[in-house]
């Protein structure tokens, strides 16, 4: 993660990415051909990017959840 990216944020971050992979795992349970096939790449493609290339909008009301 990058310097300027605080311990509870990065955390979260962690958190959300998790939610959102079970969400896409569950999803491939029900899709079929090309949508799953369209979900499976668009994962794949999100998964081999490195952290700090990650780009992330943080809102401000979640500034103060890491005090």
């Amino acid at each position: 993660m990058n310097q300027d990216t605080s311990w509870f944020e990065e955390r979260r971050l962690e958190l959300v990415v998790d939610k959102a992979l079970e969400d896409a795992r569950s999803r491939t349970q029900i899709l079929t051909g090309r949508d799953k096939h369209a979900l499976q790449m668009e994962w794949l493609e999100f998964a081999s990017q490195e952290w700090d290339d990650l780009e992330v909008l943080w809102w401000k009301h979640f500034q103060d959840w890491g005090r």
